[in-house]
């Protein structure tokens, strides 16, 4: 599967756009819409073409992920969730977690609470409650539900 329009127009928004690096709320340096930066990667400004391409550069990654992993037949919405998820916390955190286990039971009700659970960023080391990515995580799941 691929991520919709709708889907990339959701992942935007939440990425939000910044022309400028900047460190996100678990302190990684960042530009465009959501992209961390890598060892090599030198961007101090970008500009939205740019941002366009890294965007789908990393949508791309998220979306592999997904395809991977998920073992069961998905609606779009739910994909569109599961990529955004993906985008934001890596594919590493997908595998491991409760709610792939869960989505991959066929129990989907049980795997969209799951998304609840990721509300957390760390902070000095200490994971804290942020209500920004509470807030996201209650999108995903509306979206993963149709919602």
């Amino acid at each position: 599967m691929n991520l919709s329009d709708k889907g990339k127009e959701f992942l935007k928004h939440h990425e939000g756009y910044r022309e400028r690096v900047y460190a996100d709320g678990a302190g990684y340096a960042t530009i465009g819409y959501g992209h961390k930066l890598g060892k090599s990667e030198t961007f101090t400004l970008i500009d939205k073409d740019k941002a366009d391409l890294l965007f789908n550069r990393d949508a791309s990654v998220a979306e592999s992920v997904v395809n991977t992993l998920v073992k069961v037949k998905l609606t779009q919405n739910q994909f569109d969730a599961l990529v955004s998820f993906v985008f934001n916390l890596g594919g590493n955190a997908f595998y491991k977690s409760t709610l792939l286990k869960k989505l991959n039971n066929k129990e989907f009700d049980k795997a969209a609470n799951e998304f609840l659970r990721w509300n957390k960023i760390k902070v000095n080391g200490v994971y804290e409650v942020s209500k920004g990515i509470s807030s996201r995580r209650d999108a995903e799941k509306q979206l993963f539900l149709g919602t």
